[in-house]
């Protein structure tokens, strides 16, 4: 992949990890945690289980399942752990059938290592689920079970016929579910862990088709040694519960992740469908998306050239990657998707356009990492950035802790989410937004150099791109950066290819 982003060639390159890097050791965060968890109580369950996996869209899911696989592809080779994207098989009919199509294809793949033992097993239970797909007969309505009622009370040969197909389906129900047990079975003794299958991109299928895989899995799955995980999208799905069934929020408490009260009485009736299917539901850990972005930011290579040529400057000691991503606050409503979808933009610019100036870069990657409709850039970020980077504000803190009328604790409370004391760049991130808001740091520097020491030295350890020793010089070229709004204009052409980089 650096290969391939480090080429002069300015054509989109796509940012997002190839499965073979969709790793256990590539997940961030607490789903390290999460992965390991659910492992040891899936390998511990031996009844019929379905656990939801639940985060919105654009989260990592998939990332998350690949890892998940690539975990237990390590740590129990012998595990059969099937996956299933429903939503790539959603155009082709019956989710049984395909479903069944998926586990008899990744039980017999040689890739996948699997006992000879239970890939017939599985050709069996798939040769019966045949007489179940949806194909197999009028009788059956959409979610699999026999008609009844009225079709039924039609009397002479058309009667007989239906009570007949009818009895067939029945009998391969029955049929399935214990061909289905003997197998799990066998997948138990022979690896001590349940037979395993991961649903992804429910929450993006239609809703009859999403409904229907529920409800079979639900009918035809629940044997012993038999657990589901369903990733999906809590708000997404009980949309599709919604609009097949009619169902309403009938009160406040609707997200799938929240507690009722005991006391009430207003319950959703569609979360309330859902507790049929799913036994239990999880949250996928947010991961930190600042700690995310700059391993991204990292690994592309016009970012490390141009941590070659700044990186001496004073005020990008930390790093290029670091002091751009150094206020959070950017990210924290972003999914991930939505992050690289960004970077890619971002890397584009880099590619585009040869020799950028510090300011152009650092402009760039805020207008396009603020704006929340990819449609427009972020523009009049000098408005913006004086507003939230205010000097004189930063004066009055520091002024009281020189007088020492309130303590450092006040004081962050003070500056809030715009200061990060447990990061270093945050110092120099916070100084790069005064200069270049046309601020005059030239008087605090010269008057007040205990300004800089209460925002940096005794707030940020060991930041020192000025030292103790007074030398200014790097802070004399932080003061030197060019205006925020005389450089907007000049990169939202580079963006937007309007200007002449020929």
């Amino acid at each position: 992949m650096d290969s391939q982003i480090g080429t002069a060639a300015t054509g989109y390159v796509k940012l997002s990890d190839p499965v073979a890097e969709q790793t256990f050791d590539n997940l961030i965060g607490d789903r390290k945690v999460l992965v390991k968890r659910l492992t040891t109580l899936i390998q511990n369950t031996y009844n019929p289980y379905v656990i939801g996996l639940n985060s919105e869209w654009g989260s990592g899911k998939t990332f998350f399942l690949n890892a998940w696989r690539s975990y237990l592809s390590t740590e129990n080779p012998e595990a059969v752990c099937i996956y299933f994207n429903a939503w790539k098989n959603d155009c082709s009919g019956d989710p049984l059938a395909n479903l069944m199509a998926t586990v008899e294809e990744q039980i017999t793949d040689p890739e996948e290592k699997a006992n000879k033992a239970y890939a017939e097993s599985a050709r069996a239970v798939a040769a019966v689920a045949s007489k179940l797909f949806k194909w197999g007969g009028k009788v059956l309505t959409a979610t699999g079970n026999p008609v009844g009622g009225a079709a039924i009370s039609f009397c002479g040969e058309a009667g007989e016929y239906l009570t007949n197909k009818i009895k067939e389906v029945n009998s391969a129900a029955n049929d399935f579910c214990m061909k289905l047990e003997a197998f799990s079975k066998i997948v138990r003794d022979t690896t001590n862990f349940p037979l395993f299958i991961m649903v992804d991109e429910l929450d993006r299928c239609r809703p009859d088709y999403a409904i229907e895989l529920l409800e079979r899995i639900k009918h035809l799955f629940s044997v012993s040694n038999v657990v589901f995980l369903l990733a999906l999208d809590g708000e997404q799905i009980l949309q599709q519960v919604e609009h097949t069934f009619g169902l309403k929020q009938l009160g406040q408490y609707g997200k799938l992740d929240q507690t009722f009260p005991q006391n009430n009485t207003t319950a959703d009736t569609r979360l309330n469908y859902l507790g049929k299917f799913i036994d239990i539901f999880y949250r996928l850990p947010d991961p930190d998306k600042q700690q995310f972005l700059r391993i991204k930011l990292d690994q592309l290579l016009e970012v490390k050239k141009y941590d070659n040529i700044y990186g001496e400057l004073g005020f990008v000691q930390c790093g290029l990657a670091s002091v751009l991503t150094a206020d959070k606050n950017i990210f924290k409503n972003k999914s991930l998707r939505e992050l690289i979808q960004n970077l890619e933009l971002f890397s584009i610019f880099l590619r585009i356009e040869e020799n950028l100036q510090f300011e152009e870069i650092f402009v760039a990657f805020h207008m396009i990492f603020l704006t929340r409709n990819r449609m427009n850039l972020e523009c009049n970020l000098e408005e913006k950035f004086e507003k939230k980077f205010n000097i004189k504000e930063f004066e009055d803190i520091t002024a009281k802790l020189n007088k020492n009328e309130i303590r450092h604790e006040q004081a962050l409370k003070l500056l809030g989410d715009r200061f990060d004391i447990t990061d270093p760049a945050s110092a120099q991130y916070v100084w790069i937004c005064l200069s270049m808001t046309n601020q005059d740091l030239n008087m605090i520097i010269d008057s007040t150099p205990t300004f800089y020491k209460r925002l940096t030295m005794q707030l940020v350890s060991n930041v020192g791109f000025i030292s103790d020793r007074k030398d200014y010089s790097a802070s004399a070229t932080l003061c030197s950066l060019k205006n925020m709004s005389k450089i907007e204009k000049i990169v939202y052409n580079k963006i937007y290819s309007l200007s002449d980089f020929t």
